[in-house]
C-alpha cells in the first residue's frame, strides 16, 4: 500500500498488514517538491503530479526509473 506523507514530499509504503516498509522519494523532483497526487497505470507505471513546478512525472515501479517528465 502506498500513502502520500502529510508534508507531500514522499510516499510511504506499507505491506498488506500495515507494517511500514520505507519511503519512496521519487528521483527528478525539485528539492522542496509537493506531490499533489499519484496513481498507477495498468502496466505498473507510477504517475505523479508535482505541484511546485506543475509537472507530471512517469516512473517505472518499483525501480523508480524516470520514464517521462512533462511541464
Amino acid at each position: 500500500m502506498l500513502v502520500l506523507e502529510q508534508d507531500r514530499s514522499r510516499i510511504r509504503t506499507f505491506n498488506y498488514r500495515g507494517i511500514y516498509l520505507g519511503d519512496i522519494v521519487p528521483p527528478g523532483l525539485p528539492e522542496k517538491a509537493q506531490i499533489a497526487t499519484f496513481a498507477f497505470g495498468p502496466d505498473s507505471t507510477l504517475w505523479l503530479g508535482e505541484a511546485t513546478n506543475g509537472e507530471i512525472l512517469l516512473y517505472d515501479y518499483p525501480s523508480m526509473r524516470l520514464r517521462r517528465q512533462s511541464m
